[in-house]
């Protein structure tokens, strides 16, 4: 996609995109809001690291484009000023939330799983530690 965009800042979130809840995230929204008339677009890899969650994502756009910002994906080129694209882009923001929910579902099923069958399944609390020669360990 060639925008002929320039990149005035550029902002790394360290955490996963579970929730609008992250540090450099909200920098980046504080930012947009500053600097609104300089800002065109929000550049993200992917939607999914944008939001995981279809309403979080809703809202978002729907304030970015308040501002007057497009947002758009480099691993998923879509049109956000027509129909297809924007049925595509809500299409992805879903996708992201079902891929999310459904990891979630698995690790607690197998934290479960492991427990059951003797293991310890979260991190020692600080000052001790786990035996590895224990049995389930």
């Amino acid at each position: 996609m060639r925008n002929d965009y320039t990149v005035l800042k550029v902002f790394v979130e360290a955490k996963s995109a579970k929730t609008l809840a992250r540090q450099e995230f909200q920098a980046m929204l504080t930012f947009c809001a500053k600097n609104h008339k300089q800002v065109r677009a929000v550049v993200v890899y992917s939607v999914s690291r944008f939001a995981r969650s279809a309403a979080d994502h809703a809202v978002t756009k729907v304030n970015l484009r308040k501002l007057s910002i497009a947002l758009h994906s480099v691993s998923e080129p879509f049109d956000d000023e027509t129909p297809a694209g924007r049925f595509t882009e809500t299409i992805m923001s879903g996708y992201a939330q079902l891929d999310n929910e459904i990891r979630a579902e698995r690790t607690i099923a197998g934290m479960i799983a492991a427990s059951k069958s003797g293991k310890w399944v979260h991190r020692a609390p600080i000052g001790y530690h786990t035996d590895a020669s224990s049995p389930g360990n």
